[in-house]
């Protein structure tokens, strides 16, 4: 009878293997993880989106624009970004190239771009 016990003990042993583990999700590439939706630009269809606030005076200093209207008189205006700036600098006809060399009290001084 111990014979048959020892038996029985040994095929309950075989017939229940070890679960195997459970295989873990790998982790989503950066390209495929979900990406946030950018914001809205406007709310209807054809809405133009809000205009972005006029530049700072000191934020142009360096850099080149075009002319839509001439400097007489060593005065001008310039307009970026929709807002109407003020020039100072040797006279030159509208389409000219200039260069922003400063800004002082809201007035950009140029001079012609090469």
């Amino acid at each position: 009878a111990a014979n048959v016990a020892r038996q029985g003990a040994g095929r309950a042993a075989q017939a229940s293997p070890p679960p195997a583990p459970k295989p873990r999700p790998s982790p989503k590439p950066a390209a495929l993880k979900r990406q946030k939706a950018p914001p809205q630009v406007s709310a209807k269809l054809g809405e133009r989106p809000a205009k972005l606030p006029p530049p700072q005076p000191q934020e142009l200093v360096g850099r080149a624009f075009t002319l839509w209207a001439p400097i007489a008189g060593g005065r001008g205006t310039l307009r970026v970004a929709g807002a109407e700036l003020a020039l100072a600098g040797p006279d030159l006809p509208a389409g000219s190239r200039i260069r922003v060399i400063s800004a002082r009290d809201n007035v950009l001084a140029v001079e012609p771009a090469p």
